[in-house]
């Protein structure tokens, strides 16, 4: 468990595989976890806490199960980007 995942394509790949997922809540996947598509685990480093999220997934698996989710590709990771950019380099 990472506390450090900045954009979470691996965990939404995950997500859209159909795998139920528990992640730190903190930074890019914070967002799944604000939309109920994952699991937030507040102290990634409190492994009561981990536990007991990875049996609520477990135990309800349907719950926490999207692969109808969608998630931004590449593509989409690319031109938003790029649209931070053009706002920074515009603001000189």
């Amino acid at each position: 468990m990472s506390p450090y995942e900045s954009q979470g394509m691996v965990v939404g790949e995950a997500i859209a595989a159909g795998l139920p997922c528990v992640v730190a809540n903190k930074a890019g996947v914070a967002d799944y976890v604000k939309k109920g598509y994952a699991l937030g685990v507040e102290n990634p480093t409190d492994e009561n806490e981990i536990a007991e999220k990875m049996e609520m997934a477990l135990k309800e698996p349907g719950k926490y199960i999207h692969e109808d989710a969608e998630f931004m590709d590449w593509d989409d990771v690319a031109r938003e980007i790029a649209k931070v950019y053009k706002e920074i380099a515009g603001k000189k």
